[in-house]
């Protein structure tokens, strides 16, 4: 009986593969001709199967793009690169469509910041979950190197070598973590409206004095705080962002997309 239900899942899962390959292969078709807005149909029809990756957001992002939603274009270009940080044709689409962009986000990172952004984008999540479990296993070997060899010179390779890898070990898991973390949640978000205008407060503007500042498509916020509103039309989320250390203030949840 086991076995007969792994073989029904192993198809089930041949099967869902091949249907995401057809798919595919029907979106490219698509791009081809020229038939963006089929091809943006067909791309959200994979995403809504359960498959996910950073080539299928690029060319989602590709296909936005050229049907004319450059914001949603770049928020997919964005979620490309959470995946995959090395994918240079995600990175470079983004950098040109940003060149667009009516707004223009400052990059802010202090140095630390910027150096631990540019280590975690050295490989994906995978990629240090590997480098994790490889330099645990060697802190196992260097471990039983010093313990058990009676030569002085491997027993100091053994010692200095184990402590170089619990600091590898220690710094992948966490690297691991966050990026795992920053998939799930980046800690950013895309404006998705043609414009709007920010508030003081959590809530729509009531006069001038309680506005912030306006901000068009495609702009890139960082969320620092979220307060859920009670309105009379239903309960609202509402964000509040900065684009740089001087400009930060409230947004409605409905007018952005989380990366």
């Amino acid at each position: 009986m086991k076995r007969f239900i792994l073989i029904i899942a192993a198809l089930g899962m041949l099967f869902t593969s091949y249907a995401s390959d057809e798919l595919a292969d029907k979106a490219f078709k698509s791009y081809s001709q020229d038939q963006y807005s089929e091809a943006v149909d067909i791309y959200n029809e994979i995403l809504a199967g359960g498959e996910v990756s950073s080539d299928l957001y690029y060319n989602l992002g590709n296909a936005y793009y050229k049907s004319g939603y450059p914001a949603k274009a770049i928020l997919c270009y964005e979620r490309a690169l959470l995946l995959n940080p090395n994918n240079e044709e995600a990175q470079n689409n983004l950098e040109f469509a940003n060149s667009k962009l009516v707004d223009h986000a400052s990059n802010d990172e202090d140095i630390l910041v910027s150096f631990g952004t540019k280590l975690s984008n050295m490989t994906t999540f995978n990629g240090w979950a590997i480098i994790a479990i490889i330099s645990f296993l060697l802190i196992l070997g260097a471990a039983a190197l010093y313990i058990f060899n009676g030569n002085v010179l491997l027993r100091k390779v053994g010692f200095f070598g184990g402590i170089v890898m619990i600091v590898v070990c220690v710094v992948a898991n966490v690297i691991a973590f966050r990026t795992a973390n920053a998939i799930t949640d980046s800690g950013y978000a895309i404006l998705m409206s043609e414009t709007a205008t920010l508030s003081t407060s959590p809530r729509e503007a009531q006069n001038k004095s309680e506005e912030a500042f306006t901000l068009h498509s495609g702009v890139k916020l960082q969320i620092v705080d979220s307060l859920q509103v009670k309105t009379d039309k239903g309960e609202v989320m509402w964000y509040n962002v900065k684009t740089d250390d001087a400009h930060q203030a409230w947004i409605a949840g409905t007018e952005i997309e989380k990366i």
